[in-house]
This record gives C-alpha cells, sequence and structure tokens, in this order.
C-alpha cells in the first residue's frame, strides 16, 4: 500500500476504456465511495461518460460540487459565477493542447494540465491511496482469464462464462481490501483542524467522512498483470459534529496520518487481512511469504512470479547501483528512511506512462476488443518464452496445491503448527503483542466441539474473524 499527494485526476480518468464492459479494452470505469460522496449526492461510476468524469474534475481541481456550487461559498452566497474559474482553466488547457497539434503526446497534455492548474491552486487536490494484491493474486486472475479464452476457443461458452466469473470474484477480493483500507482511513485518518493553528491556538476536529473515487486497475506501467485500486481522496472534508455545531464549512484535511508511516502500515496490514479473507472464502491456499510480510497463492511457482515482475526487477537493478554510490560516499550502507527516499527516487525516474485506450469514435468496437486480446496474448507469449507455468495452468496448479496442502486451506477441522504438530491456539493477548506460534486454520462451518479443535468452545467463530491478530514475521494472515 502507498500514499502520496495527487494533483491531476485525468491520470485516471484517461485510463477509463471506451465501452469497457463490452471490450475489456482499458480499464473500468471509477466508483464514488466513502461517506462524504454520499453526503454530496455521489453515487455510480465515474468516467464512463463525459458528465461524471467532469463532475470529478470540477470537484477534485475547482473545489465545485455537482450541483455547481463551490464548497466553499456554500454558507454563504457566492460572489462570482460558479463554473468560471472552471471554464477558464479549462479553456487555457484546451488552447495551449491545440497549439501541439495533433501528434502531441500524453505526456505533454498531462505537463500543461499541471502547469495551468497550479495556477490557481492553494492546496493539494486529493490524495491517492493505493492498495496492490499480490502478484500471484493478479496472475491467478490473469490465468482464469487465459483459461476462459481456451474454453472460448474450444466453443464451451458455459465454461468460459464460469472462469470468467471466477476472474470477477478475485478482483472483488481486491476491492475488498482496499474498501477496508478507505474505511480505516475515515476512522482514523479523517481529521480537520479549525480555528487559527498557532503553538497555542487551533483545534483538531474528526472529519464526517471521505470523499472519494476507487479505480480498479489491472496492469503495472511494464503491462505486466498487476491488480490494484488507486483511491484518491478529496482533500476536503466537513466536521462530523456539523449538526450539532452547525460548522458547515468544508476544510482541508490534516494530512498527517494519511501520511505517517504508522497509520499507513496498519491501513496496510488490515486492508491485506480483508483481502485474504475473501480470498480465504473462494477457497484459496494461502502461504505465508518468505519474508513474511502477507501471501501468496499456493501452487503459483516463485519464477512464474519473477518472470511476470518486470517493474520490480527495473526498479531493484536502478537501486542496486545507487546503494553501491551511497556506501562510496558515505562509507555505511543507508538506515531506512534513507532507502525507502532512494527507492522512491528510482521509482520515479524510471516511471513511464501507461499506455491510454483509444477514445470512442477513434476506432471501433471490434478494434478495441482485439486490442484487448491482443494483450492477453502477450501475457500468454510471456510464460511460454520465460519457460514458467502456463498462465491457463494456474488455476489447477492452485487446486493441486490445496489438496496436498489442505492446512493452507480453510476447508477441514485442522489445526496445525508449523513444525509442532500441536493443536493449542495462542492464548488471546493484547492488542499489537505477537502469539507464540502461527495461526491455526479450520473450516468456516466448524462448530469448534471436536476434542483437537484450537476453536474457543464458547460459540463458533470463523477462520476469517482471525487474520487480523500479528503472527510471527510479521505476517497479515495464517498459514
Amino acid at each position: 500500500m502507498t500514499v502520496a499527494t495527487g494533483f491531476d485526476v485525468d491520470y485516471y480518468l484517461d485510463q477509463v476504456g471506451a465501452d469497457y464492459y463490452l471490450t475489456a479494452a482499458g480499464e473500468p470505469p471509477g466508483v464514488w465511495a466513502g461517506q462524504g460522496a454520499g453526503a454530496l449526492g455521489l453515487r455510480g461510476q465515474v468516467g464512463g461518460d463525459k458528465a461524471s468524469a467532469k463532475t470529478m474534475r470540477a470537484l477534485f481541481h475547482y473545489g465545485t460540487g455537482p450541483d455547481g456550487v463551490p464548497l466553499a461559498s456554500r454558507q454563504r452566497a457566492p460572489k462570482y459565477p460558479a463554473r468560471a474559474v472552471y471554464a477558464q482553466v479549462e479553456e487555457a488547457i484546451a488552447k495551449r493542447v491545440a497549439a501541439l497539434g495533433r501528434f502531441a503526446t500524453p505526456e505533454e497534455r498531462r505537463e500543461i494540465r499541471l502547469q495551468e492548474r497550479a495556477k490557481m491552486r492553494t492546496s493539494t487536490p486529493y490524495y491517492d491511496m493505493t492498495f496492490s494484491a499480490e502478484k500471484s493474486v493478479s496472475l491467478l486472475y490473469a490465468g482464469l482469464l487465459a483459461a476462459a479464452r481456451q474454453a472460448r476457443d474450444q466453443g464451451d461458452e458455459r465454461e468460459a462464462e464460469r472462469l470468467g466469473a471466477e476472474a470477477g470474484q478475485i478482483e472483488a477480493a481486491v476491492m475488498a481490501g482496499a474498501d477496508r483500507m478507505l474505511e480505516l482511513a475515515g476512522q482514523r485518518g479523517a481529521i480537520v483542524r479549525t480555528g487559527h493553528h498557532s503553538a497555542s491556538s487551533g483545534e483538531f476536529r474528526d472529519a464526517g467522512g471521505l470523499v472519494a473515487v476507487k479505480f480498479l486497475q489491472h496492469t503495472s506501467r511494464a503491462d505486466d498483470p498487476q491488480l490494484h485500486v488507486q483511491v484518491t481522496v478529496l482533500n476536503k472534508a466537513q466536521r462530523a459534529d456539523r449538526a450539532d455545531s452547525g460548522d458547515q464549512k468544508w476544510r482541508a484535511l490534516d494530512g498527517r496520518p494519511l501520511m505517517r508511516s504508522g497509520p499507513r502500515l496498519g491501513f496496510a496490514a488490515q486492508a491485506g487481512a480483508a483481502e485474504a479473507q475473501a480470498l480465504a472464502r473462494l477457497g484459496l491456499p494461502l502461504v505465508k511469504r518468505e519474508d513474511g510480510n502477507g501471501f501468496e497463492i499456493g501452487g503459483v511457482e516463485p519464477e512464474t512470479i519473477a518472470a511476470y515482475s518486470s517493474r520490480a526487477a527495473q526498479i531493484e537493478e536502478q537501486l542496486a547501483g545507487l546503494l553501491i554510490e551511497y556506501r562510496q560516499i558515505y562509507g555505511r550502507a543507508p538506515d531506512r528512511a534513507a532507502l525507502y527516499k532512494l527507492r522512491k527516487r528510482v521509482t520515479l525516474e524510471t516511471r513511464t506512462a501507461k499506455a491510454r485506450p483509444k477514445r470512442a469514435g477513434a476506432d471501433t468496437r471490434e478494434d478495441r476488443a482485439r486490442a484487448a486480446e491482443e494483450a492477453l496474448a502477450g501475457w500468454i507469449r510471456k510464460a511460454r518464452d520465460a519457460s514458467v507455468q502456463e498462465l491457463a495452468s494456474l488455476r489447477a496448479a492452485a487446486a493441486a496445491y490445496a489438496r496436498e496442502h489442505p492446512e493452507a486451506v480453510p476447508g477441514g477441522c485442522r489445526a496445525r503448527r508449523s513444525g509442532t504438530g500441536s493443536s493449542a491456539r495462542p492464548s488471546p493477548r493484547r492488542s499489537g503483542s505477537t502469539p507464540r506460534g502461527p495461526a491455526p486454520t479450520w473450516s468456516g462451518s466448524c462448530t469448534g466441539r471436536c476434542r483437537s479443535c484450537p476453536r474457543p468452545r464458547t460459540g463458533a467463530r470463523t477462520w476469517t474473524q482471525w487474520p487480523t491478530t500479528r503472527w510471527p514475521g510479521g505476517s497479515r494472515t495464517p498459514a
């Protein structure tokens, strides 16, 4: 999970493919989220049509609500036309883009947008919170698409639809993690400041919900399969007690709770746990990673994961050179803070723009569908070129792993500790402490009355209620 300041919502809107649900080209439209969005009457999809994209652009860049009234003037009558600033800036952007001609690149257009909007910007427009699925989860999703394509080529349309539905369930599991991340951000990170702030004045107040848009995306910048959700959080909110206090003013968020590493890591752990719970309900085997940071889908080999991690390999290669240079200059290895900054620098320096899907009218629906098929075919070829597992075989590989390692699946009443054979569950401890052994696994339908079952005798508890516990090695889920 990452959190960063954001300045251009068109980056997300440009990724949305025309007729996505008919052709699967580009990325799906965003979705309004957060209690603040509901309070403004914002619901449904964003980016699938010009009206919703315009609403998001006006709100995030110019502070104009969906009814055309600026948020800052909702407590009083506006002294100027509501859309004046918005129209002026967008007109200036269109004029400069037109001057570049028909061959203007997406990077040039984005630079113009940033420059023109910065002329009237006085604060950060929004925060970008990104939740990424583990690579094996993304590969299993791509594998289901590949298997559906094979079934369709063989004339088995029913099997193709079933595999496509399974792929949709993987997407839903990743979205569940993003939903949990946003929920925690609203509970712990939604704070506004009131009054004049100095060393002795000013107050912090809970915000009454966030205004956000969730964008599910499927590829990395290297065009490898990579399921992730980018959540744009508007940098404006109202006080939670506005009904009692009468203070209806929209204020900028205090960004420190969102940006600091402590809360961010807490968001990541619980978001990952929510994703794991959703995947567990699908019967997928979850295996703790060697570094203890999260899990992977059992049966997906490390070589396969590495073959589809081009972006990570590129960053690590560039980072290695910077680490050598750092040691030569300072005579020591970088600390965690310096390493974070070096990695961030490499990430930004090696970042390339994603390919934009062609808009409606630029080509036909058949062309867009063909482009989506070609992207999937490229993923399938990559596995063959790298001599790793075929994408279409990953679903069967995960099922085989589940049969060989039933303790990795929340099915059957099996409570095994790694290397000990003990079935006793660690005694409950206060929040933040570390249990003595790994978490057990058990069936979600188990009653907890077996003699060897580690579950408490006072009421049945499902497996999916436990992954939020901190297990040894920092794992977010039991394995």
